[in-house]
């Protein structure tokens, strides 16, 4: 995921297919103007992959 992210890991609305609320030095959102933003598939794949495979998304015992 790291790999993945880049400089932009951590950013959990990114790295979820949201559009960033974070701000450019500059002020601008790393995402682009919303009028042509797209989520990243690739980075939602990485993460669901890794949810997967760590089963942060499984059922827990007991519940």
């Amino acid at each position: 995921m790291v790999r993945e992210g880049k400089e932009r890991y951590g950013d959990l609305s990114y790295m979820l297919g949201g559009q960033s609320s974070q701000v450019n030095l500059n002020g601008s959102n790393p995402d682009g103007p919303i009028e042509k933003w797209k989520p990243n598939v690739k980075m939602v794949r990485t993460v669901i992959k890794y949810a997967l495979k760590t089963e942060r998304l499984g059922r827990q015992s007991g519940h």
